[in-house]
């Protein structure tokens, strides 16, 4: 059961953290831009295998339960986890944005690809952890973030006539729209009193009983 619980925490962790390590070897060593879209391609290859094994050697995820670990830095806690869904966009997430580096990999200029590539690592860093999140706030947060690297890299690569009305309009609706989530989300917890995303599962359950009763 240890080694169980400790492959899962390394595979959690490795979903988590390995676009951000991406980020900083594209910063570290701009020289190459070969070498740097092999090494984007190579770790985004990687979170899709693991969520592949995840989805594959861990059966009882789709009975609705959840795999999580806790982590702490100084005064955040923050509890980090996966159910049969998470994994499925994870594993989709890894594979669009693998077709997208496969996709620019002859379109983009030498003197562009770092920061091509680290915009598409911080966009899938945020995602895979927006997916592993149980913390409906953290996710509303983190839902929010995706906006601003997505916003640049719109600005930066796209049409000259068109790429900055696209890039606003893109910020203003995801935005506007995030409105009704965040007052939804402000609902949430009046009514349950946390932020926990099985917390407020079970209070809604529970609640939900009740009037049945």
């Amino acid at each position: 059961t240890d080694i169980y619980n400790n492959l899962l925490k390394i595979l959690i962790i490795i979903i988590c953290l390995n676009p951000i390590l991406t980020i900083l070897y594209l910063i570290g060593f701009p020289n190459d831009s070969l070498r740097m879209k092999q090494i984007m391609l190579t770790n985004t290859s990687i979170v899709f295998l693991v969520s592949l094994f995840l989805y594959f050697f861990f059966t009882n995820i789709s009975s609705g339960e959840f795999y999580m670990i806790e982590c702490s830095l100084y005064f955040i806690n923050i509890t980090i986890g996966f159910d049969f869904l998470s994994l499925i966009m994870l594993g989709l997430n890894s594979l669009l944005f693998y077709i997208v580096i496969l996709g620019s990999w002859l379109n983009i200029p030498t003197n562009k690809v770092q920061i091509h590539l680290i915009l598409l690592a911080l966009m899938q860093g945020i995602l895979n952890n927006l997916f592993c999140t149980l913390d409906i706030l953290y996710f509303y947060i983190l839902f929010e973030s995706i906006a601003l690297p997505m916003f640049i890299h719109i600005y930066i690569f796209g049409s000259r006539t068109a790429k900055i009305r696209a890039g606003y309009l893109f910020f203003y609706y995801t935005v506007a729209g995030s409105l009704l989530m965040l007052l939804a989300i402000i609902k949430i917890i009046s009514v349950t009193g946390s932020t926990f995303y099985p917390n407020v599962i079970e209070s809604f359950s529970l609640f939900s009983y009740e009037n049945k009763t």
